[in-house]
């Protein structure tokens, strides 16, 4: 399929074929808020929320996976980092999580889009020791939409440094039925069900993944947004499916090329030969990294 086509169809008809060959687990973690909203809130002439636009930013990001056919959305939302920015950013964060277990908003989305949701990561301990309440509210809205079929949305929390929780999962499975567990066992206690290997991790530069443990089996195609997630629209999701499933799928079978093929790939890699992606430059301030942009 051509990709002018491609990106012309109706949603339904890309969300068929993702179906069909797409990607069916999708990690995104939704990054660059401050700066985007900081960024957009100047457009803006009245005072607005920060919460509630994110929140909202969220929702529609969300949606436009959704509609597009993923059928799982892992998106990391609490770590140390957030943690280390201060008090006054965690409550935020918190206030955040009381909001999508239950705001009215966020439980009718789950249940129009049919959403199961659930939290995954070494989270327990924490909101055991800095937010009881919550951690409560956690599991309600997990049983609430437990019987939700067509999506899956994972929220990650502390999900950085997962060895010990695996340790701890691995040891009490052993205690449990005698035997050590295989790769399909330590994902389904880890994320409360099974989950097969990621498929597609959209970032934002510089580039890094995180944070989706045990999913990582080396296949994961990476893209790494220029601006901050929040910018992502339906035309790069599109071009990001369209890559995922029309270009990145390549038979490396050389014996094929002709001479003309091999003089086409060595005269692109004398041009590119200094390009190196993940060089960047910081701000006169130095407080934003911006990337360096290799000649197309």
């Amino acid at each position: 399929m051509e990709f002018e086509t491609f990106v012309n169809l109706e949603d339904s008809a890309i969300a068929s074929l993702v179906e069909e060959k797409g990607p069916r687990v999708v990690v995104c973690p939704i990054n660059g808020t401050r700066r985007w909203y900081l960024l957009e809130a100047r457009k803006e002439s009245s005072e607005t929320n920060f919460l509630q636009v994110i929140l909202d930013r969220y929702l529609a990001i969300f949606e436009l996976f959704f509609s597009h056919g993923i059928a799982t959305l892992l998106t990391p939302i609490l770590g140390p980092d957030i943690v280390n920015r201060g008090k006054q950013y965690t409550q935020m964060v918190f206030d955040a999580l009381e909001e999508i277990t239950t705001g009215e908003k966020y439980k009718a989305y789950y249940g129009k889009r049919d959403v199961r949701v659930r939290f995954y990561g070494d989270y327990n301990h924490y909101f055991a020791e800095y937010a009881p309440e919550l951690f409560t509210k956690l599991s309600e809205i997990q049983a609430h939409t437990r019987d939700n079929l067509k999506h899956k949305l994972f929220w990650g929390m502390f999900a950085h440094d997962p060895v010990e929780k695996i340790a701890r999962i691995a040891i009490d499975y052993y205690e449990e039925t005698g035997n050590h567990p295989k790769r399909p066992d330590v994902v389904t206690k880890y994320y409360g069900e099974y989950l097969p290997p990621a498929d597609i991790f959209i970032g934002m530069m510089p580039p890094s993944v995180f944070d989706y443990p045990l999913l990582d089996t080396g296949d994961t195609a990476l893209y790494f947004t220029t601006a901050p997630t929040p910018y992502l629209n339906e035309e790069m999701l599109r071009r990001i499916l369209y890559d995922y499933m029309f270009v990145r799928r390549i038979d490396d079978d050389y014996s094929e090329l002709s001479p003309s093929n091999w003089e086409e790939l060595g005269a692109f890699y004398d041009v590119h030969l200094g390009d190196i992606y993940g060089l960047g430059k910081k701000t006169a301030r130095g407080s934003v990294w911006l990337p360096e942009q290799p000649d197309n």
